[in-house]
């Protein structure tokens, strides 16, 4: 799994967009590791075809630079689709988050942010790379 992860951040460096990293794991077969949600694999680590969303949120996600949170959105009713249970989720502001702990996880990326290529909305996170909100991104 941490190799997948560096080589989206690798591609994502070299690209700079997510849907180039895409075609490049789809071309090469390379599937994506995630969390079931559901179904009878829940809770399992299943290996996927990439999506878009997928790497967009990989790419977003503190815990690959090593950084447990916790709180990072709320779910408003008003925003919720009936029969889907993920849905009507809004992302909340870092300084709203309820827990926020550099380095308590182990970090599938670790290296700074000024490479070849900079991107639209990098920010430093304890040393380590994550992308905030960015039109790029969503």
């Amino acid at each position: 799994m941490q190799a997948v992860v560096g080589l989206v951040f690798d591609l994502f460096d070299e690209l700079g967009l997510i849907n180039g990293v895409l075609r490049f794991l789809v071309d090469h077969d390379i599937q994506i590791g995630i969390r079931a949600r559901e179904g009878p694999e829940k809770g399992l680590l299943v290996w996927r075809r990439p999506s878009r969303i997928v790497i967009q949120n990989m790419l977003r996600h503190p815990a690959c630079a090593g950084i447990y949170v916790y709180g990072r959105s709320r779910t408003d009713p008003r925003r919720g689709v009936p029969g889907r249970p993920c849905t009507g989720r809004v992302r909340k502001p870092r300084e709203d988050w309820f827990v926020y702990l550099p380095g308590v996880l182990p970090a599938y990326i670790d290296r700074p942010i000024n490479g070849p290529r900079p991107h639209p909305a990098p920010a430093l996170w304890g040393g380590r790379r994550r992308f905030g909100k960015s039109h790029d991104l969503l």
